[in-house]
């Protein structure tokens, strides 16, 4: 049975962004979402080229990304039950579409401006995008990670999003507000602990029955 905390983690995590380490980082983040008036916080843990994020609030669930098997799995763990989805191919007009929204917005610009955020130098970053205005802090000390695309399909993710990838740029926090200056959604990481974490994490959990969804769209990942 679909249930709809499931359907409300899958919807999280299509608009959501997906990083992955590319070296040097293996660890947990404690990260929040702040969105259409509502606060989600989730842990991501990673290692290698995977990634499984737990989400904290209301009834525990954690979606694993396996950059190399292109594959995520959705674990629910009061059903004892897992969903796996497939990369998917990449849509015709993907290249049309990135021109388009590139045409949009300004190129993320550097100001200058650093600060310690979580023991880590981030930079200010500035664009704007669709008279939306965004302010990004960014740290080049956690290696180089890069942005997955959103796995349910549709649209590519926030445009902040295309200046940082396949650079040493990490978020730590990241600010989006109307032309009105009111604040639109806000990501921010809180802690950041570099541990070995045990391959366990990252596989769909001993036990746990696959649940198969007809008609459910595919994963796009780089």
């Amino acid at each position: 049975m679909v249930t709809k905390k499931l359907l409300t983690v899958l919807i999280l995590f299509s608009a959501t962004l997906f990083v992955f380490p590319q070296k040097g980082f293996e660890g947990k983040l404690a990260m929040t979402i702040e969105a259409a008036g509502q606060k989600t916080s989730m842990d991501y843990l990673m290692k290698g080229d995977k990634i499984r994020i737990e989400v904290k609030d209301g009834e525990a669930s954690a979606v694993i990304m396996d950059n190399k098997a292109k594959k995520m799995i959705v674990v629910i763990p009061s059903q004892k039950m897992y969903m796996e989805l497939d990369n998917g191919k990449k849509g015709k007009n993907k290249s049309e579409s990135n021109l388009k929204k590139k045409q949009s917005m300004d190129e993320m610009k550097k100001t200058g401006e650093t600060k310690k955020i979580n023991g880590y130098t981030c930079e200010k970053w500035v664009m704007n995008d669709n008279n939306r205005n965004i302010e990004a802090w960014v740290t080049e000390e956690l290696g180089n990670f890069f942005f997955a695309q959103n796995p349910m399909g549709g649209n590519d993710g926030p445009a902040w999003q295309k200046e940082f990838e396949g650079k040493s740029f990490f978020p730590m926090q990241v600010v989006e507000k109307d032309a009105k200056g009111n604040v639109e959604s806000k990501m921010e990481v809180t802690k950041v602990e570099k541990t070995s974490l045990s391959s366990d994490l990252f596989k769909a959990p001993a036990g746990y029955h696959k649940m198969e969804i007809p008609g459910m769209g595919s994963m796009k990942m780089k």
